[in-house]
């Protein structure tokens, strides 16, 4: 059920915000070692442009995911438009950073 998941969330964020604002910062950092300088920026941007105008028209929440985390446990991956999908925010959250390829 979505919405359990969405509250079940919104109740860890609440208890756990200075873990959660320390790996945020983490993430961050990994986030701005793995972007290139050669990744069409313009590409990107449509990708968030589509996932909000779809978050938009149907109602339910999609996000931007990368294919290949930017900081996965037996590989990383580049914030590039080949590395970005369009995916549900509960599917985000099952995916929990994770790569199943290879």
């Amino acid at each position: 059920n979505p919405e359990v998941v969405i509250e079940s969330y919104k109740r860890y964020r609440e208890r756990n915000r200075a873990k959660i604002r320390a790996r945020l910062a983490a993430s961050k950092e990994g986030r701005e070692k793995r972007r290139v300088r050669w990744a069409d920026q313009g590409a990107i941007l449509e990708i968030y442009r589509q996932a909000e105008l779809k978050t938009l028209t149907t109602g339910r929440l999609h996000v931007v995911d990368h294919i290949i985390p930017l900081q996965g446990k037996k590989v990383s991956g580049l914030h590039v438009p080949t590395n970005l999908q369009i995916i549900l925010g509960t599917d985000n959250i099952v995916k929990n950073n994770r790569f199943e390829g290879m």
